[in-house]
């Protein structure tokens, strides 16, 4: 069984909220968590982004933005992390990611020692991180 961590678009995208196609691998992992062989992590972060693109109607989350967490966070083999000392202090230092919520998201993946799946090539440039896509 394995373990990853999801960025955002990976997550909306195999919700079909989001636009764009994900990798082969990426949709191998989410349908090995819905059958119990893998498990994904889910940075509080990602949750933040979320409300972000719903508050701007570029998503809409069915029946409620809380609803739709509450959902995933009951689902076995998700996970939601907390932002917690841990993550801040992975996140320190990585300032070749400039955007914030990056930051969090790789160091969430740090902090648990996890790949993480993005298919943001800033972040797989980055080389910060083990990077599954």
């Amino acid at each position: 069984m394995g373990a990853y961590v999801t960025d955002t678009h990976a997550l909306l995208r195999y919700s079909g909220l989001s636009a764009g196609r994900l990798s082969p691998a990426a949709r191998r992992i989410f349908r090995r968590c819905e059958e119990g062989r893998d498990s994904i992590v889910v940075p509080t972060i990602v949750a933040w982004e979320t409300a972000l693109l719903a508050e701007d109607r570029a998503i809409t989350l069915r029946p409620s933005f809380a609803q739709w967490w509450d959902t995933l966070a009951g689902t076995p083999h998700y996970s939601v992390h907390p932002l917690d000392l841990e993550v801040v202090k992975a996140a320190y230092g990585l300032t070749v990611l400039t955007d914030p919520s990056d930051r969090l998201i790789v160091a969430t993946a740090l902090a648990l020692d996890l790949p993480l799946m993005t298919g943001d090539s800033r972040i797989a440039k980055s080389r910060c991180v083990r990077v599954v896509w």
